[in-house]
């Protein structure tokens, strides 16, 4: 479990700081079999489940008229990508739960280090947050209800429930 103090930089995204006390935990292993989740954050705004990517090119979200709404990067289908952010929401969200926590905010996001972005917005797609590293700083760096000892407290909870893979 790392402590995050006065503006340190983020380990995978050298652009993403922690403005204030958090807990960003790395690399974690899912309690209920494969799979892992690259970070769980904790911070005064909430808890965020982060998905890391490196991929290049466009990002937008195709809508059809008929069928399911896809995400796309550079024109590739990578939907398949939130299917894995929501069972880790699903995941930490439960955990929490069953610690007491119950109506504590988890938000799922997908950070895009190198892609392009929209310039103006916050995509959502599935309830999460397709963002690029400055937005994300941004959002997990807002002002929120939990204070230092509420973020420990998290933060123990949900290093005990998910190790390090």
């Amino acid at each position: 479990m790392a402590q995050r103090g006065a503006c340190q930089t983020h380990p995978y995204m050298p652009g993403l700081a922690l403005d204030r006390a958090a807990v960003s935990l790395h690399t974690r292993r899912m309690p209920d079999g494969p799979g892992m989740i690259d970070e769980i954050a904790v911070t005064p705004a909430g808890v965020f489940v982060v998905e890391h990517t490196d991929v290049r090119g466009k990002v937008r979200i195709a809508r059809p008229l008929f069928g399911a709404t896809r995400l796309l990067v550079d024109g590739w289908d990578r939907t398949k990508a939130l299917d894995g952010v929501d069972r880790q929401v699903r995941a930490v969200r439960h955990v929490l739960g069953a610690a007491g926590h119950r109506g504590l905010a988890v938000q799922g996001a997908i950070c895009f280090a190198r892609a392009d972005m929209p310039l103006l917005r916050t995509q959502y797609l599935r309830g999460h947050c397709l963002l690029c590293p400055k937005a994300l700083a941004r959002r997990v760096n807002a002002e929120g209800p939990l204070d230092a000892v509420a973020i420990r407290s998290i933060g123990r909870e949900l290093a005990l429930a998910f190790p390090p893979a």
